[in-house]
């Protein structure tokens, strides 16, 4: 069970980076079989990039916002302790 525990911890943050790097894959060998025309699988790699992009952006305002919360939360147990009885 401790296995999966450390497979589980590795893969936090991860799961859309390697979802994306296996769209991403799939497309460029999609491509070279000459199942998919240049410009659509341009297309799709830029798709999967903007995935990766959003995913970051969102990972980002996530910590943003649990360390504002955080943050506030300390603050009012510091008000707590000085205004009430």
């Amino acid at each position: 069970m401790a296995g999966l525990t450390s497979v589980r911890d590795w893969l936090q943050g991860r799961k859309t980076y390697l979802v994306c790097a296996a769209g991403i894959l799939g497309i460029v060998i999609a491509w070279s079989a000459g199942e998919v025309d240049t410009l659509k699988a341009i297309i799709g790699i830029l798709g999967a990039l903007g995935g990766i992009t959003l995913a970051a952006k969102g990972n980002r305002e996530a910590a943003a916002v649990r360390e504002t919360k955080s943050e506030v939360a300390k603050a009012m147990s510091r008000w707590d302790k000085d205004h009430l009885p």
